[in-house]
């Protein structure tokens, strides 16, 4: 049992010194990299691609937009023709039926007025 407490503070403080030696290598290497050129010109860099890549996703979508937009009028073109080629063949319709309707009635007054 002795033993075990005697050994418990010597593993102790060797872990200390562990994280102790850890924490200073690391804030050691971290501050180098804040100095170093080659790492600011890394970052500046992986912006750029950054701004360019987000500036691409950009266009792509407006063209997107564009491209529906341009398809939308055709297709409302489209719908207005076919809208005014049924209207033109309606309106050419009722004429001849009016047309009709006259002729019947015609037809229909002449029949009468032989009965008389």
């Amino acid at each position: 049992m002795l033993r075990e407490a005697s050994h418990r503070p010597e593993i102790i403080s060797d872990l200390d010194l562990t994280i102790i030696t850890i924490q200073t290598r690391t804030e050691s290497f971290i501050s180098s990299r804040r100095e170093d050129p080659s790492v600011k010109e890394r970052e500046h860099a992986l912006q750029s691609l950054d701004l360019s890549y987000h500036k691409y996703k950009e266009i792509i979508r407006h063209l997107d937009e564009g491209i529906q937009v341009h398809i939308l009028r055709r297709l409302f073109s489209a719908v207005l023709l076919i809208a005014t080629v049924f209207l033109q063949f309606y309106n050419d319709l009722a004429a001849m039926l009016i047309q009709f309707r006259e002729n019947c009635v015609e037809w229909a007054m002449g029949r009468r007025s032989e009965l008389k």
